[in-house]
């Protein structure tokens, strides 16, 4: 771990991933700021699927501007939308209060079956997919955006989900069928 941490070091100041990184911190900084702006707007239902604002989207264009230094650029299709780089937020920006329930309860169970996975359970030749599987859709809850391929790793982890409370146990109902 150390070994990859200081390779990732020394690649990023040669090459000059370090100031991409440092402005990428910035963007998600940003559509933070401005996706928590528009969940103060509509906190109970949210704004749909590909959540549009043009007044939203000008403001984190402006920010955007400000914390990098270089105009922000959007093609035409993108001109208005609002993209959290985080799936609680933007689970809540999209479906409201019952989107961010569901990624806290996902949230609340991944954490349950990982614990489980890690100390309990026996070792299965599925256990290092599922835990993969697992480990992945808990670090895009924080930090990667709720689109694309994210869209599918979370019904497939919702599968390996009921099949780990299936197995250990979780589900008795399962048992007596």
């Amino acid at each position: 771990a150390l070994g990859a941490v200081y390779l990732i070091r020394h690649l990023g100041e040669r090459y000059g991933y370090a100031e991409r990184f440092e402005r990428s911190n910035a963007t998600r900084m940003v559509s933070a700021t401005v996706t928590w702006t528009a969940i103060e707007r509509s906190p109970f239902i949210g704004y749909g699927s590909w959540p549009r604002d043009p007044e939203l989207a000008r403001l984190r264009d402006q920010l955007v501007t400000k914390a990098k230094g270089v105009t922000a650029f959007r093609t035409t299709a993108q001109d208005d939308l609002i993209i959290a780089h985080s799936q609680f937020l933007q689970g809540w920006l999209e479906g409201g209060i019952l989107g961010l329930t569901f990624f806290g309860y996902l949230a609340w169970v991944l954490f349950r079956q990982l614990t489980w996975l890690s100390l309990i359970s026996p070792f299965t030749s599925l256990t290092p997919l599922i835990a993969f599987m697992q480990l992945l859709c808990a670090w895009n809850l924080v930090f990667s955006p709720f689109s694309g391929a994210q869209r599918l790793y979370i019904p497939a982890t919702c599968v390996f989900i009921c099949y780990v409370a299936a197995k250990s146990g979780e589900l008795r109902w399962m048992q007596n069928q």
